[in-house]
């Protein structure tokens, strides 16, 4: 795959963010994979059921709604980097890699088999 075509009548502007696009489906393939991930994620969360509960919930009740949250957050995180990188903001796109590690960390410690109820309560 060679260099992107750029349309010659869109302006400078549009041009350029054309070519970072195009040149980001050439360079990035992975990219793809990274939306599909996303929707996948997106599927799996609309199935999560969790009901209300009265008095003190149970860990599982607790740890559901954590990983409920974060995976939430790990989904905006992950279409914010695809479309920053798409756009050729790598540095900006930085700060959402940052977050999934932190939300890669926090699944971690919610699921913890002797802590992950205490720690999904933080």
């Amino acid at each position: 795959m060679g260099e992107p075509q750029l349309d010659p009548s869109l302006p400078p502007f549009l041009r350029a963010e054309q070519f970072l696009r195009e040149r980001a489906q050439i360079d990035l393939p992975d990219l793809a994979l990274a939306d599909e991930t996303a929707d996948l994620l997106g599927r799996v969360l609309e199935r999560i059921n969790l009901p209300y509960t009265e008095g003190e919930p149970s860990d599982e009740w607790l740890q559901t709604k954590a990983l409920l949250y974060v995976g939430v957050l790990a989904g905006r995180s992950l279409r914010s980097v695809v479309v920053l990188l798409r756009s050729g903001y790598d540095s900006e796109a930085l700060v959402f890699k940052r977050r999934l590690d932190e939300i890669t960390a926090r699944v971690a410690r919610i699921t913890d088999g002797q802590h992950g109820a205490q720690r999904a309560r933080e």
